[in-house]
């Protein structure tokens, strides 16, 4: 999909070196731009070095009003989120870290959204000063761009887990056969009859589900030379994602909601990448989380009630996930790593 029409730096703009200047006569500063792909709309952002102040904001992909009327930044890239981003006469890439005129930046894309976070120097004079709450803008009015949870998470946190992931022993209720009692003394037929139990698990009223995908890394991490290169896995490096529990008591259940005990990520997908490009495959599997208990049935003792607790099952064809590419030595991890986001209410 062509991004020209939308992605237009509004103000000329000539190619020059970034220039130097001294510590004092600078503010570091983050910029984030988002955009959706299938609706057009887009964000652009400026924070302070903490990113607890918001000190700019357009939904375009220029903001060249205010403290940035004599300095305006804009994004010009292409469906990968690589290509420039112009402060005042300066264009620094938005892609690598090899050249000159490159900053630090991170990009995360799907066939639907954009968004690229970038730490940029400002020279001092500027008189940032934090947008008011009134002043705010909601610049997706059809959804938010769910890609900024990622970029956030991967932002926050420098190193995530990495989980191997067996498919969990699906326990099951044990018969009672007296057949197995033969033979023995009075006082061991009483003591085996209590050692055998029976465990029902079972939804809390509706499961209070939501959706919690898991988020991981499927491809190697790999870097792109001075040409552009492609990253990929298929099925021969397939993960699988299975169920889990917030007790390792009872057995699996679908609690009546459209899941799987097992989703493989094998499909195969791709990211391409630009010239110094650090870049992986991440994919989103979709999961439902419902509250469950079990039921532990003794025929020498009352029965026992576990509590309740929660189940995450894939959601079946992974409906509701979807494949993404990472971009950016800081925010790429290592094949494996995941990380489990809180998602919205309601089942698969």
């Amino acid at each position: 999909m062509k991004l020209s029409h939308v992605i237009l730096a509004t103000v000329p703009v000539a190619l020059a070196a970034p220039s130097q200047l001294d510590a004092r006569d600078t503010q570091d500063v983050q910029l984030t731009f988002q955009l959706s792909k299938l609706t057009q709309e887009a964000a652009l952002e400026v924070w302070n070095k903490d990113e607890t102040e918001l000190l700019g904001q357009s939904c375009t992909n220029s903001i060249d009003s205010g403290a940035f009327k004599d300095t305006p930044i804009a994004f010009t890239v292409n469906e990968r989120g690589a290509g420039e981003m112009a402060v005042g006469t300066t264009i620094y890439k938005t892609y690598g870290n090899e050249s000159s005129n490159a900053v630090s930046c991170g990009r995360v894309t799907n066939s639907a959204e954009i968004i690229i976070k970038c730490q940029l120097t400002l020279p001092a004079p500027l008189a940032l000063a934090p947008v008011r709450k009134r002043d705010l803008t909601n610049c997706f009015p059809n959804g938010a761009v769910e890609l900024h949870r990622v970029m956030k998470r991967l932002t926050s946190e420098p190193t995530l887990p990495h989980v191997q992931l067996p498919p969990p022993t699906v326990e099951t209720q044990t018969a009672f056969n007296t057949t197995e009692l033969e033979g023995t003394s009075d006082l061991e037929k009483r003591q085996r009859v209590c050692e055998i139990t029976s465990k029902e698990t079972y939804c809390i009223e509706d499961g209070n589900p939501h959706q919690n995908p898991k988020h991981i890394q499927v491809s190697v991490s790999q870097k792109c030379s001075e040409r552009a290169c492609t990253v990929g896995f298929g099925e021969g490096r397939s993960i699988a994602v299975s169920w889990t529990a917030g007790l390792s008591i009872g057995g699996w259940i679908s609690g009546g909601f459209a899941v799987e005990q097992t989703h493989h990520t094998g499909t195969y997908s791709e990211c391409n990448g630009e010239p110094w490009d650090w870049m992986a495959v991440w994919k989103a599997v979709a999961q439902a989380a419902y509250t469950v208990e079990t039921k532990v049935t003794n025929r020498c003792a009352p029965d026992g009630y576990s509590g309740h607790y929660v189940m995450w099952s894939p959601n079946q064809y992974n409906r509701g996930g979807y494949f993404y590419c990472v971009y950016g030595e800081r925010y790429v991890r290592a094949i494996g790593d995941s990380w489990l986001e809180h998602g919205r209410p309601g089942g698969p």
